[in-house]
């Protein structure tokens, strides 16, 4: 990493902690108590017409709250933040990932599928939704991409491998920075809310915990197991960072600020699938196969409500 890029995202990262410590929940913010009415208030369903089953769903950080909708039928779409569709995009690929960058409804990215293994090296690409032109395209990566994230620094993304290796990309600037190779396949991939660390799910259960500027590996956690990484959520504020495994009916919050302790959420035998914290990192949404549990950051072991509000389960909470 060059160092004019390390002293952009140091500035970056003192004005983000700067102005996170601003960021005070609204009057009406619920209540620990008042979290189990949300079984109540959620009983509408958003209906998204597709000729396929949907693949993946991200919402806009931006104030539009716009939807990045793919599904398996190769379509994707923009939606509004009251499910309208605003716009089809011309790719004729499936997408396996696609992900808004930070506070903006016209950049994102999108990795593809594999047909085979002859087919050549994985691909991804960063879009402009706006004017519906590829901005840049990564190729790097041997085997099928696992995950995909942008950094708080404008024009800077990571993809992570199957094949074992992750990269750094300036997409504003059409190059590759960095390509480095790890002890396992990479399966899970999140970048800290002020940009300079990095975490990293491996297939064999292990996070790393990067430091971006030297790329030194910080810390190494242990899994509950030794089944690949499903998901890395930090919560906004960065404070703290929650962890799933494939298959397992237990998820881990770390506490960043308290040396990487950490406290189980265990979810009875049904394996966990998706994680979310709220915007001020109070409460965190955990789904499973069957339901959609909110635990609090008092108690993160303590469910607070149950949901259900799909029979096949939830896939993906934003």
């Amino acid at each position: 990493m060059s160092q004019s890029i390390i002293e952009k995202m140091n500035a970056l990262s003192d004005q983000l902690i700067e102005s996170r410590k601003q960021l005070k929940p609204p009057a009406n913010y619920p209540q620990r108590e008042n979290i189990s009415q949300f079984s109540e208030a959620l009983n509408g369903t958003l209906r998204i017409t597709s000729q396929g089953a949907i693949d993946t769903l991200d919402v806009s950080t931006a104030p539009s709250g716009a939807m990045l909708v793919t599904t398996s039928n190769n379509e994707v779409k923009i939606l509004d933040c009251n499910g309208a569709l605003s716009q089809t995009l011309p790719i004729d690929k499936r997408v396996t990932l696609a992900k808004f960058a930070p506070n903006s409804d016209i950049i994102a990215i999108f990795a593809f599928s594999k047909a085979s293994s002859m087919e050549g090296n994985a691909v991804a690409q960063v879009w402009n939704l706006e004017s519906k032109q590829k901005l840049y395209e990564v190729t790097c990566h041997s085997d099928e991409i696992s995950d995909v994230c942008f950094t708080p620094l404008q024009g800077l993304v990571a993809v992570s491998s199957h094949d074992g290796s992750w990269s750094m990309h300036d997409f504003a600037n059409t190059k590759q920075l960095l390509q480095l190779r790890e002890q396992a396949k990479i399966s899970s991939l999140q970048i800290h809310p002020d940009g300079l660390i990095m975490a990293i799910g491996l297939t064999n259960g292990k996070v790393l915990i990067y430091d971006i500027r030297d790329m030194i590996v910080a810390q190494e956690l242990e899994g509950v197991t030794t089944t690949a990484v499903s998901q890395l959520e930090f919560s906004n504020k960065g404070i703290f960072l929650a962890v799933s495994w494939v298959g397992a009916d237990t998820c881990r919050v770390y506490s960043l600020h308290k040396g990487f302790s950490f406290a189980e959420i265990k979810q009875e035998d049904l394996p966990v699938t998706a994680l979310a914290f709220d915007l001020y990192g109070g409460f965190l949404a955990v789904g499973t196969t069957q339901n959609l549990t909110i635990s609090s950051y008092k108690n993160w072991k303590k469910t607070l409500t149950v949901l259900k509000p799909f029979e096949s389960g939830v896939q993906t909470i934003r």
